[in-house]
């Protein structure tokens, strides 16, 4: 058995091995590593590493290390790693790899996230602390407006009175968009240009609003193992607050498309519904969790963990956690 560095050389043969890998998705795929490396280039390295027994490879571990102001961490901009995904005789290798790199690297902490629908948190099973929160994943065995809310169904037919809704194949009107939502550039041209290969390769669905001619709104779905994933929408905030619904609207679309094109599951998104220790949403994330449950589905566990290899880095996030927890619950502490 060894441990082979993803590289261009290989990249067919990781490719290939997440297709025969059940549980593996997009997110191991060499293309979301590449991804995650353009999106913060610079700060960011690859060690994602193959497992290999006899000329077989029988696991893949996405691996970003990334660099912030004051320590080294296994993540993807703060959030979390796709955790290894391997033939079960081999998974503690893929572990104990990961934390020889850890050392080796000088790496704080660890983040990692398990693919919905897995029994339970294998993280914690090697030495990871419990940070799951939930998502919204929809099944399209059932006919699509039975379990979606009476208020989006409304919502829906409103929006669709205006609104065109059209399956675009370039990226750069979704770009263009995305910039004046934002209302700066929020992560550099490379991504897009990743995202229209996706487009290319059928792993991505671009959809594409309009009104009257003029676009307003899209959404960029990602598509792999007839597992779909909501991953980004946009729209003209000239049009926003005003009944356009065009996130609804879009939504309704992408899940016709999708059901009939054979794919089985929508993910639609995280949800979160109040602060934890480990997670303090927003109103505008709690918001958010609400408009995507609208659609229907089940909210089923996605399992999160921490593992630390710093023991001042641990002390100094566990503390500032319990102070915020502590402010939310009980009001700031007087002086």
């Amino acid at each position: 058995m060894k441990f082979v560095s993803l590289n261009p050389e290989n990249r067919d043969k990781w490719n290939l091995a997440c297709d025969n890998l059940e549980d593996a998705w997009f997110w191991h795929r060499a293309e979301w590593i590449e991804y995650t490396l353009a999106y913060d280039p610079g700060k960011r390295k690859d060690l994602s590493f193959m497992i290999e027994d006899e000329g077989r490879i029988v696991g893949v571990c996405p691996l970003i290390m990334i660099e912030t102001s004051d320590h080294k961490e296994f993540s993807f901009g703060g959030t979390n790693n796709w955790s290894p995904v391997c033939e079960d005789s081999y998974i503690r290798y893929a572990y104990e790899h990961t934390d020889e790199l850890a050392k080796k690297h000088g790496v704080a902490v660890s983040r990692m996230v398990i693919k919905p629908f897995s029994y339970y948190n294998m993280l914690t099973k090697f030495g990871y602390m419990d940070t799951s929160i939930s998502t919204q994943v929809i099944g399209f065995n059932i006919s699509l407006n039975q379990n979606i809310t009476k208020g989006h169904l409304y919502d829906i037919h409103k929006g669709m009175e205006k609104l065109e809704i059209h399956q675009s194949y370039n990226i750069a009107g979704y770009q263009g968009m995305h910039f004046k939502d934002a209302g700066r550039q929020t992560r550099p041209d490379e991504t897009f240009i990743k995202q229209q290969n996706w487009i290319n390769s059928n792993h991505g669905l671009l959809l594409e609003a309009t009104h009257n001619g003029i676009p307003v709104g899209y959404s960029y779905t990602l598509i792999y193992k007839h597992y779909a994933y909501y991953a980004s929408a946009c729209s003209d905030p000239d049009y926003a607050g005003k009944n356009f619904f065009i996130g609804h609207v879009l939504n309704w679309k992408a899940m016709q498309m999708l059901k009939s094109d054979g794919i089985n599951w929508y993910e639609t998104g995280w949800q979160q519904f109040g602060p934890q220790l480990h997670d303090f949403p927003s109103k505008k994330d709690q918001d958010i969790s609400k408009f995507k449950r609208g659609f229907g589905g089940i909210t089923v566990p996605l399992y999160r963990g921490e593992k630390y290899y710093d023991r001042g880095l641990f002390d100094t996030t566990i503390r500032s956690r319990i102070d915020k927890y502590q402010e939310i619950t009980f009001g700031r502490k007087e002086s």
